[in-house]
């Protein structure tokens, strides 16, 4: 008798090697998501301040601000 596997075995071997491949890339894509989310509230953060700076906080919660006018042709 040899030590060769079924080709029962040897599928459930591939597919709980293509389940634990499938595991590994959804949490890679999760970590991925989560840094991602993380840059762009920091982005949000950090332009958020800078309008506060640069308007005021008093005008940034009334809704006022600088208008432009508009070029009209």
């Amino acid at each position: 008798m040899g030590m060769s596997q079924s080709g029962t075995s040897q599928r459930r071997q591939a597919m709980a090697t293509q389940i634990e491949q499938q595991a590994e890339l959804d949490k890679q894509k999760s970590l991925a998501d989560a840094q991602q989310a993380s840059a762009m509230q920091d982005g949000l953060a950090r332009d958020t301040n800078r309008l506060l700076r640069v308007f005021g906080a008093k005008s940034m919660l009334a809704g006022g601000g600088v208008r432009m006018p508009v070029a009209v042709r």
